[in-house]
């Protein structure tokens, strides 16, 4: 809580950055509650002078900017850069699929627990040991937000002049660079692919390692796998970063009316005023672009299956998925039943159905069993859980809204049964009820802070027990993974350091293996 006088009127909310604030500071509005945390104005929202909004930190914590790094700024981007693109190439080169069976339940559970399940609890100096728990859950978690290590990297103010709100936009340019890699490692490959003698040149270190291992790796399906993967990613960090911009708070007087509304991060600017203007054009030109297409694309084919099924309209076979977006639909949506009798139906068999210009028949290729959608309904229940978490009215009504999310979800899963390997229909309905269970924890800890009772280590145990099961089932699948790699991994090393050959040969070797991406 903090208090703020406007208009002659002393006002107060729920502050976003005094979870740290010692409670008898909380017990009287009349002092400057702020100033403990570098901070002052409505709802703590500005840094007190000479200190800024700091990065790598949540809540975002203001620092001495006169301390900081000549170069902060280069020093951020390359530090949140390079994390990005050490987990684009481990993702290229392991030929993991974060969208497959195996995989998809924990990226949302990661993706939610770390966005709005966890850190409701204030946990007392004492508890040394749970607060490195929390730090170490938010080091494996936050990693599939696109935020890496944040505490274990030193937080520094990038300038004083800048708000909070700017600094989360800088979640926008985070979520690009995995776009830009893709779009980069694309050119390079179709360059490649054609015979441009310029980058053979430009990528002279690599050639031998691309032209020779290649023959064992098929690294344009990497290239798909890792634009998937990243499309998940980047998607959940362009949501999250837009309803964080345009959450709103309602200011209450001593009455308990409210005379107002601001921004949640930045209790000094009104709502929908002029200088919130900007940031809410930003965020609904993302939320209609980035979060509203993607799942129009993945649910758009079932529908149009449907259509022409119960129309039986050949006309409307014309604007199906062509061979580009059905090889992309295929590895979002191979792991599910496809109306085909459970038989599985890989991206090679598509394509090879296109290149012999047989059509791919809609009439034929849906029924009810045809569950290929629920790979746009998982972004839906990203988005879902989002708006609960950042437009909720108040605790408890957000903790009830989370639950019934949570139950829906295991109902969906365990009615339809989605998956052509049922195993997988099992991990996800495990999944959303560890994320209910956890979802009942935090609102029991929430509801022992209001009425300023410490959380039971009881409590803690469970929660993080809860918490730490679907990381140990993740860390066994990465393993079998890389186990699985480990041959691929290891030619690759050995081919980067034989000896190199003239680039005439390697367009030799290309001409005679080229294809179209």
């Amino acid at each position: 809580i903090n208090a703020s006088n406007v208009s002659n009127t002393t006002v107060a909310a729920e502050c976003p950055y005094c979870s740290s604030i010692d409670k008898d500071q909380l017990s009287h509005l009349e002092g400057d509650i702020c100033s403990s945390i570098n901070r002052s104005g409505v709802l703590c929202g500005d840094c007190i002078e000479g200190f800024g909004p700091a990065v790598f930190t949540s809540p975002i914590q203001c620092c001495n900017c006169s301390a900081n790094p000549q170069y902060r700024w280069a020093l951020y981007f390359f530090t949140d850069f390079s994390l990005v693109t050490v987990f684009f190439l481990l993702l290229v080169i392991l030929n993991v699929s974060i969208t497959s069976g195996p995989a998809n339940s924990y990226v949302f559970f990661a993706q939610v627990i770390s966005t709005g399940f966890n850190g409701y609890e204030i946990l007392p100096s004492s508890y040394t040991f749970w607060k490195v728990l929390q730090d170490i859950s938010v080091i494996v978690y936050d990693i599939w937000n696109l935020n890496f290590f944040r505490p274990l990297l030193p937080a520094y103010c990038l300038n004083e002049s800048l708000n909070s709100l700017q600094l989360l936009s800088l979640g926008y340019v985070t979520a690009l660079v995995p776009i830009f890699l893709i779009l980069l490692l694309y050119l390079v490959i179709a360059l490649y692919d054609k015979g441009f003698k310029p980058v053979f040149f430009v990528c002279r270190p690599i050639v031998t390692c691309f032209a020779k291992v290649r023959r064992t790796w098929n690294v344009k399906r990497s290239v798909i796998h890792a634009f998937a993967s990243f499309l998940v990613l980047s998607y959940t960090k362009f949501a999250v970063v837009s309803f964080l911009l345009l959450q709103p708070k309602p200011l209450v007087n001593h009455d308990g009316k409210s005379v107002g509304l601001v921004v949640y991060y930045y209790g000094s600017m009104e709502y929908f005023s002029s200088h919130h203007a900007p940031y809410v054009a930003i965020s609904l030109l993302v939320l209609l672009t980035f979060v509203a297409v993607p799942p129009i694309i993945l649910i758009y084919p079932t529908i149009l299956r449907l259509v022409v099924k119960c129309t039986n309209s050949p006309m409307l076979e014309r604007i199906s998925p062509g061979r580009r977006m059905q090889h992309f639909l295929d590895v979002m949506q191979s792991c599910y039943r496809d109306g085909t009798n459970n038989r599985t139906v890989d991206a090679q068999e598509v394509l090879d159905q296109h290149s012999n210009g047989t059509e791919v028949s809609l009439r034929n290729s849906c029924d009810l069993s045809d569950y290929r959608w629920f790979s746009g309904l998982y972004f839906i229940f990203r988005i879902v859980f989002l708006c609960v978490t950042v437009m909720s009215p108040n605790w408890f009504a957000q903790f009830i809204l989370q639950q019934f999310l949570c139950i829906a979800s295991v109902l969906c899963f365990t009615i339809f049964r989605p998956y052509k390997n049922n195993a997988y229909n099992n991990l996800d309905c495990v999944m959303f009820s560890i994320l209910s269970c956890i979802n009942a924890v935090n609102a029991y800890s929430y509801y022992l802070v209001v009425i300023e009772e410490s959380v039971s280590l009881d409590i803690l145990v469970l929660k993080y027990f809860l918490m730490f099961c679907p990381f140990a089932y993740m860390t066994c699948y990465v393993t079998y993974q890389i186990w699985k790699s480990r041959r691929r991994v290891f030619e690759f090393f050995i081919q980067c350091h034989k000896e190199r050959p003239i680039v005439r040969d390697i367009l030799d070797d290309n001409s005679s293996n080229n294809s179209n991406f």
